[in-house]
């Protein structure tokens, strides 16, 4: 039996499409993040079943077992680890791009529709400059939404780690070590690893619900358009 309790009605049309293309950007960012954990994942098994299953390694002790694992498995070890990093870096980069691509969009609309006009502070973040917009034009008060927001907004230092410093932190930044967030202190120098996928699975998750509950509280503040 048709269930339409789940199906939204807007009152601008444009909010269709943008609800469609939220739907199909988080669930293709969320499919390319696991295939990648998978194939990342299928590598580390094999080049650990290797290493368990080397006869001559195992013959081996102290510095001489160091040295031909060093030599034969350390690299690939290594390799495996920093595409993975790389994967994810690049994840949560993607993923915030795609929060700010779908708030101007929604943006646009909104200027067309209403003949208002975004007016940038340089000294604020574009989706913290979006975000604001948006919740003046619209008296955004929702919790719900302001919290999702503030979640996402707590993690801009990681992104800017990411796209600044390859994940370098530098000063008295500090990054959340929740999600399989983690920080490698070598001396003065400081490193974000995202040791988990998960981290990338908040995030997704996160955006998707703060854009999804945005879109339709700001449509339940427009009138349906006359025809």
């Amino acid at each position: 039996m048709f269930d339409n309790k789940n199906i939204r009605f807007y009152n601008w049309p444009e909010f269709h499409y943008i609800e469609l293309e939220l739907n199909i950007s988080f669930s293709a960012l969320l499919l390319l993040s696991r295939n990648n954990e998978e194939i990342l994942n299928h590598k580390m098994t094999e080049l650990e079943n290797a290493i368990k299953n080397d006869n001559l390694l195992s013959s081996l002790d102290g510095s001489d077992g160091a040295n031909y694992f060093s030599q034969q498995y350390e690299y690939s070890v290594m390799t495996i680890k920093e595409i993975s990093q790389k994967q994810r870096f690049a994840m949560v980069l993607t993923i915030f791009a795609t929060i700010e691509n779908h708030l101007k969009r929604i943006i646009g609309i909104v200027e067309t529709r209403r003949n208002s006009k975004i007016k940038l502070n340089t000294s604020l973040s574009k989706i913290q400059n979006y975000y604001n917009f948006l919740a003046k034009e619209f008296s955004i008060t929702s919790e719900s939404i302001i919290s999702l927001f503030t979640m996402l907004n707590d993690q801009r230092h990681i992104r800017n780690a990411i796209a600044h410093g390859d994940g370098s932190i530098t000063g008295t930044q500090i990054a959340n070590t929740d999600y399989g967030i983690s920080v490698a202190v070598n001396g003065d120098s400081k490193q974000l690893i995202i040791s988990e996928s998960i981290y990338v699975e908040y995030l997704l998750k996160t955006s998707q619900d703060f854009l999804d509950k945005l879109l339709f509280e700001i449509n339940s503040k427009t009138t349906p358009i006359q025809t």
